[in-house]
């Protein structure tokens, strides 16, 4: 009876450690998802403060223009 005891806390710990170590992959794709994501997202506010700056540069040629 104890072996059957053993035999069953044996395989609940091979299913804990297999699920820790899918839950690590887990983990590290989307550690790695996340990198990708803040690069894109630096990246995307460097072209929008571009465009805002371009943007500024173009309504104070209209003020310019307007003032004149």
């Amino acid at each position: 009876m104890s072996f059957e005891v053993l035999e069953k806390l044996e395989s609940k710990i091979h299913n804990a450690v297999e699920s820790i170590e899918l839950l690590r992959m887990e983990i590290d794709e989307l550690k790695e998802q996340n990198s990708q994501l803040a690069d894109e997202n630096g990246q995307l506010k460097q072209s929008q403060q571009a465009w805002q700056e371009r943007l500024s540069a173009l309504l104070g040629k209209m003020d310019d223009v307007q003032t004149d």
